[in-house]
């Protein structure tokens, strides 16, 4: 995940029936107002944030998301103090907004620590999303199963943010058709702009990504396409990679191209003594293990 501040506002003993149910629209406007501002002033920030909340302020989170929001960018909420109520509130949101851009993460606990009436309209929730949730909302429910109330909340929490986060660790792509299907590298190059715009980062495609994408296509049988991807960006985009070198001899090896395989090792060990790589013994290994089924080659012949 990006790096992040982490704000947490203590729970005084006796407010929270003042700040989460009594008085929920002023503790918004400390935390708009006060805290927000205050972060600002004394710390780099992007404007990008995440509100969390536990039981009371679980049902906090949930109820700020239905009145407005734009406050924040995800919303995560742990077992939360859930009633039906809050259903009839989430249709009206649903009907009303046919685009959400926000992500929306909550969790329940077992039933025998819960009860039905908690459990129950939180299912119902998940339901109505299935229904009626915009596809520009990101949302997901967890039941968790082997959680009370209590222990839910770092579940939840580590839960959430990895999948709020998930856009943000890399693509969606799990093998060459999803490739070909995003309308391949035009297609990785908008996920790229549109990342870097949510999280004020680089719109650039890292070295990481072609190399993930080559080692893909081989496992599934496109080593000929991952040989011209990884060829391509070693011209256009890193030219002096000692890795994308390394998958792009792999490539060639699963070709069972010896000879294209043992010149693009060279070069890998080539780029990797001029830079003092620390795996050069690896890389010069490799190296030598398609020297030698070059002349094991020679020998059946």
């Amino acid at each position: 995940m990006p790096a992040s501040i982490i704000v947490a506002i203590t729970d005084n003993e006796g407010t929270n029936t003042r700040d989460y149910r009594q008085e929920s629209d002023n503790f918004l406007r400390f935390i708009n107002q006060e805290m927000q501002p205050f972060v600002a002033k004394n710390f780099r920030i992007n404007g990008f944030k995440t509100l969390f909340g536990h039981r009371d302020s679980g049902k906090f989170v949930l109820e700020t998301f239905i009145k407005d929001p734009d406050e924040f960018d995800n919303y995560i909420a742990a077992n939360p103090y859930f009633r039906k109520g809050l259903i009839t509130k989430f249709e009206d949101l649903l009907d009303k907004n046919k685009t959400l851009n926000q992500s929306l993460y909550f969790s329940m606990g077992t039933v025998l620590d819960n009860g039905s009436y908690n459990v129950k309209p939180t299912e119902e929730l998940a339901e109505l999303l299935k229904k009626k949730a915009p596809k520009s909302l990101q949302w997901k429910y967890q039941y968790l199963p082997l959680h009370g109330a209590h222990s839910s909340a770092n579940v939840t929490l580590y839960d959430g943010l990895s999948v709020t986060f998930a856009d943000y660790l890399g693509l969606p792509i799990y093998n060459y058709q999803d490739f070909v299907d995003v309308n391949r590298m035009e297609g990785v190059k908008t996920f790229f702009l549109e990342r870097a715009k949510k999280y004020h980062i680089s719109d650039e495609v890292d070295e990481g990504t072609f190399m993930g994408l080559g080692f893909m296509f081989m496992d599934g049988c496109n080593p000929i396409e991952a040989v011209e991807l990884i060829v391509d960006a070693i011209k256009n985009n890193f030219p002096e990679s000692v890795q994308l070198y390394r998958v792009l001899g792999r490539a060639y090896l699963k070709m069972e191209d010896n000879e294209q395989a043992f010149k693009a090792y060279e070069k890998m060990v080539l780029k990797a003594k001029q830079q003092n790589h620390p795996r050069l013994d690896g890389f010069e290994n490799l190296l030598e293990q398609v020297k030698k089924k070059m002349k094991d080659a020679v020998v059946k012949n």
